[in-house]
């Protein structure tokens, strides 16, 4: 992608609709918006960009209108970064979706075409803090595609403190049948505490195969599960 082709912008609405345009330029393929308790605006930007991928910062966006460019680059060099959440103590955990790895298939897409596809335990999710830059959970699915890549899509905060993790699939739920055991975890909601390793909660993927809620035609490639971002809904999620 083109990031001079693919500008972003963040836009404040309030609640009687009204909407203003942050300033927020040098955004581009900007795939996550979490907004910290001080009302600074973290942005995951370069999304689909191998090794571009930055979180910038926005400060003021909780006050009635920030001034001026004012973005603030704060960690680099991600890979294909997606959502991210700031916690209570402003600690901002970052959803990478990985490279892949060595375990390759030869797989249909939604739309019919084959492709060879590879596996890995290469998705992690990344802990920014005052100090620096550290792994929080790793060895999570991840699939290659040629440049763009599938894993842990978006991450969240719950009320005990874990992460959840909200894994894509960008497939039919019935392929996953041949998956490799690297791609275990695709479709899937996850928890992990920080500093240790994932487990399996909801198969939302399973979901979408057996309501098929879009009504999508089987036929024509209509059933195609890519969790993609989770908030915290009450007790529980919206995926």
């Amino acid at each position: 992608a083109d990031p001079a082709t693919t500008a972003a912008r963040v836009v404040k609405v309030t609640e009687e609709g009204e909407q203003t345009v942050v300033p927020s330029e040098g955004l581009a393929i900007a795939t996550g918006l979490v907004m910290g308790a001080d009302g600074t605006a973290y942005v995951s930007n370069f999304g689909i960009i191998p090794n571009m991928g930055q979180v910038v910062a926005i400060p003021g966006v909780g006050e009635p209108a920030p001034e001026g460019p004012a973005l603030t680059v704060i960690a680099e060099g991600l890979n294909q970064r997606r959502g991210l959440t700031v916690d209570a103590d402003g600690n901002i955990f970052v959803a990478q979706v990985g490279v892949g790895g060595d375990s390759c298939i030869i797989a249909p897409s939604p739309e019919g075409e084959e492709a060879e596809v590879c596996f890995g335990l290469t998705s992690t999710i990344e802990m920014i803090t005052a100090e620096g830059r550290s792994t929080a959970v790793e060895g999570l699915s991840s699939i290659d595609l040629g440049g763009e890549g599938v894993g842990a899509h978006d991450v969240a905060i719950g009320a005990d403190g874990q992460l959840y993790i909200v894994m894509g699939l960008g497939a039919d739920p019935a392929a996953r049948a041949g998956f490799p055991v690297e791609g275990g975890d695709l479709g899937w909601l996850v928890r992990a505490p920080v500093g240790a390793n994932g487990l399996l909660v909801t198969d939302i993927a399973a979901y979408e195969g057996m309501h098929n809620p879009d009504g999508g035609d089987p036929a024509e490639g209509g059933v195609d599960s890519n969790p993609f971002s989770i908030v915290a809904y009450g007790a529980g999620w919206a995926v």
